[in-house]
């Protein structure tokens, strides 16, 4: 039987405290940060710098040769506009030009979602500081159903505005002030966690700055169950850096700016769970949007692996949608050989390993199971009818 909509994925049930920063807490988080990448890491991954590795443009980590790419906004490079494009750089109006692919600095430059197109001097007004941009992505966004439970029904399609550009449009429409001041909360767009990650993620890859986001699950929303969630990574110029955007203050007992990582971590990827319970050592029903979901336990766990590695590679689709083995469309033991496959290159990439890195990129991009395409079912979390969503019609 077709399994139906995904209702309130990437949502808890529990109330996510957004306190206004003290000084205090600021301070304490911006010397526990590195110093931000030097100026320029996108120009050097696009322009052949030193420590790469020169790839032809019709054989680059993406799918179809980086000429053929649709183009972003003038003068602007990103990764493709679909699953089969996601890593490639825009090379539309330099054809078959050899490009010199660094694996750290292509997480610098936009995905067609993370991309805010008109938008992107309200991204670059930003200051370089993560806390802030963090703090902006609160005061832009609110979660849809912890902060607004009483969403108007003719607000509602908010939810789904999976392209960043969408989503400063709209807030741009609202509010004529900077990104630095805090929307009133009934008048923020209405999302989920995913948009809070993407909206980091974007305003850090429009300055430069390696980022992506990972999805897993957190434990510090409730003491007996691990909620699925969305946080952002990004390069610190020595490591990659966890935060999640939707905390604040000093309440928590780790810091929500530099996540620790490994076993008893706060959050952990999807990855590491499936792979812990495959041997027996989780009990994925512990794993879901909230206790007692009907969207938890093994299968739910199962498809979050590959929405890890979309969101990965440039796919940062929103956590209602289905497509491949991500939905119904592969059978149960073809999903957990692949999954297991998959996972498995996902925490050795984790752990360093380059090759593994390679080797997912160029899994991701060849194996239909794995990425999108052009076409996603998305299933509204506040229900009606699913609908079929060409992701090359912005």
């Amino acid at each position: 039987m077709r399994r139906r909509r995904r209702s309130t994925r990437g949502c808890s049930s529990t109330i996510r405290t957004s306190r206004a920063p003290t000084s205090a807490g600021l301070l304490r988080r911006r010397a526990t940060l590195r110093s931000w990448p030097a100026p320029g890491l996108r120009e050097r991954a696009l322009t052949g710098a030193e420590g790469g590795q020169d790839v032809p443009g019709d054989q680059q980590v993406g799918g179809r040769p980086a000429s053929e790419v649709v183009p972003c906004r003038e003068g602007r490079q990103r990764w493709g506009s679909t699953a089969e494009d996601s890593s490639a750089v825009d090379t539309a109006r330099t054809p078959r030009r050899r490009w010199r692919v660094l694996p750290l600095e292509r997480f610098a430059v936009h995905s067609a979602y993370s991309d805010p197109g008109a938008f992107a001097h309200r991204l670059r007004e930003l200051p370089d500081d993560v806390d802030a941009v963090c703090a902006a992505a609160r005061g832009a966004i609110a979660h849809y159903r912890a902060e607004l439970p009483d969403l108007p029904e003719e607000r509602r399609h908010e939810v789904d505005l999976r392209w960043l550009a969408r989503t400063l449009a709209l807030d741009a429409q609202r509010h004529p002030e900077p990104l630095t001041v805090a929307r009133p909360l009934e008048q923020r767009v209405a999302g989920c966690c995913r948009d809070h990650a993407l909206f980091v993620v974007g305003a850090l890859r429009e300055k430069g700055v390696p980022a992506r986001s990972r999805v897993g699950f957190v434990d510090y929303f409730s003491p007996v169950y691990h909620h699925d969630h969305v946080v952002v990574e990004h390069h610190d110029g020595e490591r990659w850096v966890r935060t999640d955007p939707e905390l604040d203050g000093d309440a928590w007992p780790f810091d929500p700016r530099d996540l620790p990582t490994g076993a008893g971590a706060p959050f952990v990827t999807a990855a590491e769970v499936w792979s812990g319970y495959r041997a027996g050592q989780v009990d994925a029903s512990l794993f879901g949007v909230f206790p007692g979901s009907p969207f938890a336990g093994p299968e739910f766990v199962r498809g979050y692996v590959v929405f890890e590695v979309a969101h990965r590679f440039g796919d940062e689709l929103l956590l209602w949608d289905d497509w491949g083995a991500a939905g119904d469309t592969v059978r149960p033991g073809e999903a957990h050989a692949l999954v297991d496959e998959v996972a498995e290159l996902l925490l050795r990439s984790d752990g360093g390993d380059a090759g593994a890195e390679e080797e997912l990129a160029a899994r991701y991009r060849q194996d239909e199971r794995l990425h999108p395409g052009r076409w996603v079912v998305q299933h509204s979390p506040y229900g009606g009818d699913d609908v079929r969503v060409d992701l090359q019609a912005r």
